[in-house]
């Protein structure tokens, strides 16, 4: 026997209080004879033995129920020995939907039940799914049919996986474990993705073995849609959408296939598709919208074997227009950079005011973005309301004109101009490509920003504040922001018409322009969809949410969403209804299989293993019988109250 709480022994201590009192009380030494009970001698020496074996059956009693009392509080227990297990197994299943390729899905499937299927009291296993976290199974069992449940319960996995976690928390449940063999069995399809954050130079425990079983030939046939982006934010019913859909090849052949569109389920849409072997693409998927929101799939029907990234999903929330206001061209030519932004009525993407001295202080007020082509003073109402505007926190773009109303506009901004002597034709030669503006550009297929031309651009000298984001050759600032206020200028040194540059004609003028739009709004032009996650998303105000597709209602966590499965979900936030993406990870998609040099078993320590499990130390405290002892500390007290009043 074992006690829980051994310090509640020091209450023995009162078994002396009822001894005491039964050795101090003595009888009379002093007789006094009394005739008239001189016959009752003999029968009150019968009844006076029976009354001392009761007073010694009370103490006897009173002492029961103080030892009872004391060792109830100390809660003994009869611990319980285990045999010690011949080996101790965790096994990792890879839960990310590459998983689901189909030339090895079921073979890795049947491996996982052959696993599990040899759990006994010899070998118990714990099972756990790793994502990007890992979900456990229980506690270490020998119950084979409980761990092949828990097992087909789980949906696939649509998200991606890391074993640097997995592996470590698999490591320290082994420790705790009694054990003669301790191992981990990873079962993955040997992608790359999920070991580049595992430390391989960090062993794992001496004496913990690592398995890894594979498919026997690894690599499967897959194109994705890798991402999808709307062209111009989404202003409501009758609004064109027009979708850049990017498309991958990660395989050796071609493929071929169809490009399929669906808003809100139903298509309107498909274009033929031809992939070649690894290769990105881009095409543009268009439809018309008809309600506030709209849930749109970008769906690619190909013949490869996994077709779960074959799908991307895209939100539409209806999306009020942005306002530019802009001063007219001076040489009144053609406005390349309204058509940029309205090609057409029909797509437009910004609401376009024309700044003029007859304009309101009120449309100034509205305006999101100012791009100035013609300086003015700001000395005048209509300057103040601008330079208010800036200084609250607006931005505005500067573009260059040799005009005296752009030089004085230029300097009361500490911006100086002068021109170089003669005419030349200059190229950007420095880009900033951390800046916002700029970081998109970095991998982007939208032509060459280093080889647009530029003629004869002034030389600026700027402020000692000034951020330049982009240079010529000569080294004098292409591109330039400035602090004013709480707001923002862009200098560009170059005007936007054909007097200027040639960047209107290339690909990357339209992109260009909609960034630094974006950037001095200091928003996002386009909502961006979230990714599959073990976790749920935490969107601050929601309410409810369901399906799109089903209308099925979505069991929710305070103000979060779950995102173990992709597609369109419509949630409300504070009661607006809204529509939120979730899309699988695009970095699964990629089947790039391991090197054959790689050896798992680098990770599998060569240090002497220490002490094993001493195996005569109880497994745990079993069950306690303080109860038992409670009863009988109250029975005691009963029979000791009922004999002392008898005595």
């Amino acid at each position: 026997m074992e006690l829980a709480f051994a310090g509640f022994l020091a209450g023995l201590a009162a078994l002396a209080v009822p001894i005491l009192l039964h050795l101090l009380k003595k009888n009379p030494t002093q007789q006094t004879p009394f005739p008239s009970l001189h016959f009752l001698r003999v029968t009150l020496a019968r009844r006076s033995a029976n009354n001392t074996l009761r007073k010694r059956l009370v103490l006897l009693l009173r002492c029961l129920c103080l030892l009872a009392l004391v060792l109830a509080f100390c809660r003994p227990y009869l611990p319980r020995f285990a045999k010690q297990p011949e080996t101790v197994t965790v096994v990792l299943w890879d839960h990310s939907f590459s998983m689901q390729a189909a030339p090895y899905r079921d073979f890795l499937y049947r491996e996982c039940l052959r696993q599990l299927d040899r759990a006994c009291a010899e070998d118990p296993m714990l099972l756990g799914l790793v994502s990007k976290d890992v979900a456990w199974s229980g506690e270490f069992t020998g119950k084979a049919n409980d761990l092949r449940a828990f097992f087909e319960l789980q949906k696939e996995g649509e998200g991606s996986s890391s074993f640097e976690t997995a592996l470590r928390l698999a490591d320290s449940l082994l420790l705790t474990m009694p054990g003669k063999a301790k191992k981990i069995i990873l079962i993955t399809d040997r992608q790359t993705l999920p070991w580049k954050a595992t430390s391989m130079g960090k062993k794992l425990s001496p004496g913990i073995e690592l398995d890894i079983i594979t498919p026997p030939a690894g690599g499967f046939i897959n194109a994705a849609v890798t991402a999808a982006s709307p062209q111009k934010p989404y202003a409501g019913a009758n609004s064109r959408i027009a979708a850049d859909v990017t498309l991958r090849n990660f395989s050796d052949v071609f493929l071929p296939g169809v490009l399929i569109c669906l808003l809100d389920g139903q298509e309107t849409g498909r274009h033929p598709v031809v992939l070649p072997p690894h290769s990105i693409i881009t095409r543009t998927m268009e439809c018309t919208g008809s309600k506030p929101q709209h849930g749109v799939e970008i769906r690619l029907d190909v013949a490869d074997q996994l077709p779960i990234d074959n799908s991307f999903w895209l939100a539409l929330n209806t999306t009020p227009l942005p306002t530019i206001c802009a001063g007219p061209l001076p040489s009144g030519d053609t406005d390349f950079l309204q058509m940029a932004f309205n090609p057409m009525p029909s797509a437009s993407s910004v609401n376009w005011i024309e700044w003029n001295p007859n304009l309101s202080l009120e449309k100034i007020a509205q305006a999101d973005l100012f791009v100035v082509r013609d300086g003015f003073s700001l000395n005048t109402e209509i300057g103040q309301c601008f330079l208010k505007k800036i200084q609250q926190g607006g931005s505005a773009v500067l573009l260059w004109n040799n005009a005296p109303n752009m030089r004085n506009l230029l300097l009361q901004f500490g911006v100086a101009a002068d021109l170089i002597p003669k005419e030349q034709t200059q190229e950007l030669d420095f880009i900033d490509f951390d800046h916002p503006v700029f970081k998109p550009f970095l991998n982007a297929q939208v032509g060459g920003l280093f080889n647009i031309l530029f003629f004869s651009p002034p030389v600026l000298t700027l402020p000692g504040d000034a951020q330049i984001l982009a240079a010529y050759q000569d080294g004098s600032p292409a591109i330039a922001e400035l602090a004013a206020g709480k707001g923002r200028l862009i200098v560009i040194a170059s005007g936007m018409d054909r007097r200027h540059t040639d960047w209107p004609t290339r690909a990357s003028y339209l992109p260009f322009w909609r960034e630094l739009f974006d950037y001095c709004k200091k928003e996002q032009r386009k909502e961006q969809p979230l990714q599959v996650s073990s976790t749920p998303l935490f969107i601050p105000g929601l309410q409810r949410a369901q399906a799109l597709s089903s209308g099925e209602p979505i069991l929710l966590e305070p103000s979060r969403l779950p995102a173990e499965k992709s597609g369109n979900y419509l949630v409300y936030i504070d009661e607006v209804p809204r529509i939120v993406s979730i899309n699988v990870p695009p970095e699964e998609s990629d089947p790039a299989q391991l090197e054959t040099s790689f050896d798992h078993k680098t990770l599998m320590s060569t240090e002497p293993v220490q002490k094993e499990f001493d195996v005569t130390q109880p497994v745990d405290q079993g069950s306690s019988f303080w109860f038992a002892l409670f009863i009988v500390a109250t029975l005691a007290a009963l029979g000791e109250m009922l004999l002392a009043n008898r005595t």
